[in-house]
């Protein structure tokens, strides 16, 4: 094949970069020229000259200008994805990833300490909101002494005397069907026994609070996920994979801690 036909070729090429195919037509031969939407694929060309059965391949390998941007993105995401002591790239932080569920966690746990058992257990009023005068809303554990003094009662002794009645009014007043009562310095809080009913009624409740949880905690591993994927193309796709299963084993982990949480708080329930 003449060097002025591998020109003509050439120059075929570059005016028709990423089309498909092409088929053109010489006074010296017939070809087909393949190249690569991305710019990157080996081209081959027949030729066939005066009704001779000779086929010439010709290969040729060059770079889009879209293929050459893509590789200059690729290179910026790596340099500003941060490695570990071994220099593994960290795709996701997942250390962040625990403490944003230990706080779902952590949440779960208070309102499991306010849902009553049948049985006086501090945690029950505890966390109970409290304002006297002008000063900032407090829990109730911040401005007194709780305490159990039997199965059936709990015990409430004010740091400041002046309190006293706001407090009483605090625990009538939350929800929880308690009737405090003023005895001298103190407040007398009685723990009814629950029924059939009402059990029934908080392991009905307790379900829906398991179901909300576990979607904070699934929309932790979806905001990771979300991160993770935006680094895709800067690792091997066996390496992004593993790190898709260290989020969902950190998720599954978070899960069976609500699971195991709300099981104790429902045999706790069912005892008394």
């Amino acid at each position: 094949m003449s060097s002025k036909f591998q020109k003509s070729i050439l120059a075929i090429i570059r005016a028709t970069k990423p089309v498909v195919n092409f088929r053109g037509v010489s006074n010296y031969s017939t070809f087909n020229v393949k190249v690569s939407p991305s710019g990157n694929l080996l081209s081959k060309y027949s030729f066939n000259h005066n009704n001779a059965p000779l086929i010439y391949h010709t290969s040729f390998k060059f770079y889009s200008k879209k293929a050459k941007e893509a590789k200059q993105k690729v290179k910026a995401l790596k340099s500003e994805i941060k490695t570990d002591t071994e220099g593994n790239l960290e795709l996701v932080d997942i250390e962040k990833l625990k403490e944003k569920m230990d706080k779902v966690i952590h949440f779960l746990s208070n309102e499991l300490l306010g849902i009553r058992s049948g049985r006086a257990n501090p945690g029950l009023i505890s966390s109970l909101p409290f304002k006297n005068k002008a000063e900032k809303a407090k829990r109730l554990d911040q401005v007194a002494t709780i305490s159990a003094k039997d199965a059936q009662t709990l015990i409430v002794v004010p740091f400041e005397e002046d309190s006293l009645s706001n407090i009483e009014k605090a625990i009538r007043n939350s929800g929880l069907g308690l009737n405090p009562l003023l005895e001298g310095s103190a407040i007398k809080v009685p723990i009814p026994r629950q029924t059939n009913e009402d059990r029934q009624k908080i392991i009905k409740a307790l379900a829906q609070l398991t179901e909300s949880t576990k979607v904070q905690i699934r929309k932790h591993r979806q905001d990771s996920n979300k991160q993770l994927k935006s680094k895709e193309k800067a690792v091997s796709k066996d390496y992004y994979k593993q790190w898709e299963k260290d989020i969902d084993e950190v998720t599954s982990e978070y899960i069976e801690k609500i699971d195991s949480s709300i099981k104790l708080k429902i045999k706790e329930i069912e005892k008394n």
